[in-house]
């Protein structure tokens, strides 16, 4: 189960899609999302952290793991239909996974940004090729999901490595996992 504190966890949105020139269902820009947060039904990414569900990328395709009765099937339709999005939250906690920070980069070749993981993975990637495939089919995606969480926390997107780990560590410390750095009696 992925941890319901992570950097994406409240991020609770759904995307309109859109067809580009060449028919192919693409991912929508940030203009192009719907918040949905703290309205029913609920998101994508609420439905994604829920227990008993899971999604892998193999053989150039997304496939869903749903225990159960994890799922009603409307929540299994909306994830169906948000596959973009799907895809750019997997990037995203893949690259995480495995140990790497993210930041964004204005992109020198126009507007917006680029992903760019750094450092060196903390833990084996696995299939170092289907990760790469997988960031060249849905990092516009993870890139719009980054983005709508650096507008909802008002941060440029520069900032977006150091606004995370503090997130991530704060999460640690609220759950007691972490522990609290000792303070200096006062005398």
């Amino acid at each position: 189960m992925r941890n319901s504190l992570d950097p994406l966890a409240w991020l609770d949105c759904t995307t309109t899609q859109r067809e580009s020139s060449t028919g192919k269902v693409t991912a929508p820009t940030v203009g192009q999302r719907e918040n949905l947060c703290g309205t029913l039904p609920k998101g994508v990414l609420h439905v994604l952290n829920r227990p008993g569900v899971s999604v892998t990328w193999d053989r150039g395709e997304l496939h869903f793991h749903v225990a159960p009765e994890a799922l009603t099937k409307a929540e299994l339709t909306l994830l169906l239909g948000h596959k973009e999005e799907v895809g750019g939250w997997l990037l995203l906690h893949t690259l995480w996974d495995a140990g790497y920070s993210l930041r964004l980069q204005p992109s020198e070749y126009g507007p917006g940004y680029v992903l760019i993981p750094t450092g060196k993975p903390a833990r084996p990637v696995g299939n170092f090729p289907a990760l790469f495939e997988l960031y060249d089919n849905f990092h516009d995606s993870a890139v719009a999901l980054l983005l709508d969480a650096c507008r909802l926390l008002k941060i440029d997107p520069v900032d977006w490595p150091k606004t995370a780990e503090r997130f991530v560590r704060e999460a640690a410390l609220r759950r007691g996992e972490c522990p609290r750095p000792e303070r200096p009696a006062r005398g």
